[in-house]
């Protein structure tokens, strides 16, 4: 039982970092005047799983919050806004 649940959070804290990887893309297309419906079609199928791991964890009793990795963020994201990154149309 414990293996299932500690095998649960870590797709969880897998998952928030690809939500944050994605609402990066879709932030940068927003920024670019580009079409951002694929990355948001991605991200709202990430938070439906996320509902449903969610719901998987606490039926199976484990109520204990999972503490956030805050680890490099500041960094990380002061490198990303540096970044001009294109339209995925215009890269071809």
């Amino acid at each position: 039982m414990d293996n299932k649940i500690n095998e649960i959070r870590r797709k969880i804290i897998t998952l928030r970092g690809a939500m944050r990887e994605t609402e990066r893309a879709m932030r940068a297309e927003i920024a670019h005047d580009c079409d951002c419906s694929r990355a948001a079609q991605t991200l709202i199928g990430q938070r439906l799983e996320m509902a449903r791991l969610a719901n998987e964890r606490k039926a199976l009793g484990d109520l204990t919050p999972i503490e956030p990795d805050f680890g490099n963020l500041h960094t990380r994201g002061r490198m990303m806004r540096g970044q001009n990154l294109p339209c995925p149309e215009s890269a071809e």
